[in-house]
């Protein structure tokens, strides 16, 4: 069994091991899916726009989308205060944003799962 985690491993199908953390027994009781228009989109644009993202700590999630939003965020804060400031502060300040727009998370339903996979590419 350990023989073929280390092959799973070593082909890149397994890419990482990580806990899942209870987040709002931590403090950060408040999530929110934001969705980030930039003012322009060439490749620098989305280059300065990644890195600066990359070094936000409440931003978990960054994801390019299509639509009207060019991206979306997952963003943790500890209440409606640490919202504004995030906004404020933080979201708005992001390099090349034309845009912002956020939603609370109400609820998860779904998270985590792992899509079908082809037992023939395992």
């Amino acid at each position: 069994c350990l023989r073929r985690v280390r092959q799973l491993e070593s082909s890149g199908l397994i890419e990482r091991y990580m806990a899942r953390l209870n987040l709002s027994r931590l403090g950060w009781g408040m999530s929110l899916l934001v969705r980030i228009t930039l003012k322009a989109q060439t490749d620098r644009d989305l280059r300065i726009f990644e890195k600066a993202v990359s070094a936000v700590p409440e931003i978990t999630d960054c994801f390019l989308t299509t639509g009207e939003a060019d991206y979306v965020l997952r963003v943790f804060a500890r209440d409606a205060s640490d919202i504004e400031r995030l906004h404020g502060s933080v979201l708005t300040k992001l390099p090349g944003v034309a845009r912002v727009e956020s939603s609370f998370v109400l609820r998860e339903i779904v998270s985590g799962a792992t899509p079908p996979i082809d037992r023939a590419a395992t």
